[in-house]
């Protein structure tokens, strides 16, 4: 879809529009910002089990409820959102114009995005099925989703593709809807580069439940397309994802982590935040991360770290759900947790580290033998082996 873009009122569209402190800066959020994720769904209150049954972990008002709803609520939902935008961003910083230039965009995200959300969901479908079949593993795959024997064509469509809801594979639903975002892109051009604020203001409204009329796509949430149109904006108007390096910027990550203790305090001891508290701290978070990439040198110790782990992101996000439910479930049968500081040392921190370092050595012996099957289900974006052994080889 070619998108008009002449006009001598809107800001030039720069080649290389990427600064190398910026690329660098992302490089050092994909890590951590795919082990944010992980401590998202390990936060979850529910062990599935056989039946469809499930057991409640720690809850209430107590200090391990407090942490939780701290590290996996508010530090950690910044993630997806900061994913969005960055995706935003890197699609279209560079972008020429040109309907050509799109397709090809476009047929290089069916590539890095659909064929690995298709392979991921297959692949886990089959697990389940696998896992269900064999009588001493039927309890780690039983409880959430229907017996897949009982499963009609319909259930098997939704499983592969989310089209009512998550797919089997639940946090693909972010590569689902991105890829959709990626199909509407150039209408999303078209409007920032014409509209910016009124658009940009219009989804703000819309994510924040300011307007009587709800979102209503089954697909692509408030969140991510006010996110991800966030990102196109910045990569045609800035074009950059960094604030300026001033004294007041550099106290908005201890801002955060301020109101980011308020937040789970009150929701873990009160009634529940104040009004829009949440979303603030979503967007001030998104913010205080970028400044914290940035300010990290990139010869520290943790920058290099993180820099090196970056090619792990992918496929971490992608196979840590499975993973995550199996230790999850093997912990709580083996240890039956009752004390809520119990609970949240197994269910939470060690199977969520667990799953962090499972996927991590998984990738390493993909990467070492069998390269093909990881090319495959990174979306042909996987690095060389020596990516994680010499630093200089991880390129943004």
């Amino acid at each position: 879809m070619a998108i008009p873009v002449s006009s001598a009122a809107e800001p030039p569209v720069r080649k290389n529009a990427i600064s190398k402190d910026l690329s660098q800066a992302i490089e050092r959020l994909r890590f951590p910002l795919a082990v944010a994720v992980v401590f998202i769904h390990a936060a979850e209150m529910t062990i599935w089990l056989p039946g469809g049954a499930s057991s409640r972990e720690s809850s209430g008002q107590n200090w391990p409820t407090f942490l939780i709803q701290f590290f996996s609520e508010v530090l950690a939902r910044i993630a997806v959102p900061a994913f969005f935008m960055i995706s935003g961003f890197l699609l279209c910083a560079s972008h020429p114009a040109g309907g050509g230039a799109w397709w090809s965009k476009i047929k290089s995200r069916i590539k890095s995005l659909l064929v690995p959300f298709l392979f991921w969901n297959f692949l886990v479908l089959l697990l389940y099925a696998g896992g269900q079949a064999f009588g001493p593993t039927k309890r780690f795959f039983s409880g959430r989703f229907l017996p897949v024997g009982q499963a009609t064509f319909r259930d098997y469509a939704n499983a592969l593709l989310g089209f009512e809801g998550m797919p089997i594979n639940a946090p693909l639903w972010f590569v689902r809807d991105l890829f959709l975002l990626v199909l509407i892109a150039p209408v999303l051009v078209f409007l920032v580069r014409r509209w910016a604020a009124p658009v940009l203001l219009g989804l703000l409204g819309l994510w924040l439940g300011l307007f009587p009329v709800a979102w209503r796509l089954p697909l692509i949430s408030a969140e991510a397309i006010l996110f991800f149109t966030v990102g196109v904006a910045l990569a045609y108007r800035a074009p950059s994802l960094q604030l300026p390096r001033t004294p007041v910027t550099r106290l908005i990550p201890l801002g955060y982590l301020v109101l980011g203790l308020i937040e789970a305090f009150v929701v873990t001891f009160g009634s529940g935040p104040p009004p829009l508290l949440h979303q603030l701290n979503i967007v001030v978070g998104v913010g205080a991360v970028f400044i914290v990439a940035d300010q990290l040198g990139g010869s520290s110790p943790v920058a290099q770290a993180v820099s090196r782990l970056a090619p792990t992101a992918f496929f971490m996000f992608a196979a840590h759900a499975p993973l995550l439910g199996l230790f999850r479930k093997l912990m709580f049968i083996a240890i039956h947790p009752e004390n809520p500081w119990v609970k949240f040392f197994w269910l939470y921190c060690m199977a969520g580290w667990l799953t962090v370092l499972g996927c991590v050595g998984f990738f390493l012996m993909l990467v070492r033998f069998w390269p093909s099957f990881l090319r495959l289900s990174s979306g042909f974006t996987s690095p060389e082996p020596k990516s994680l052994t010499n630093p200089r080889s991880v390129q943004p």
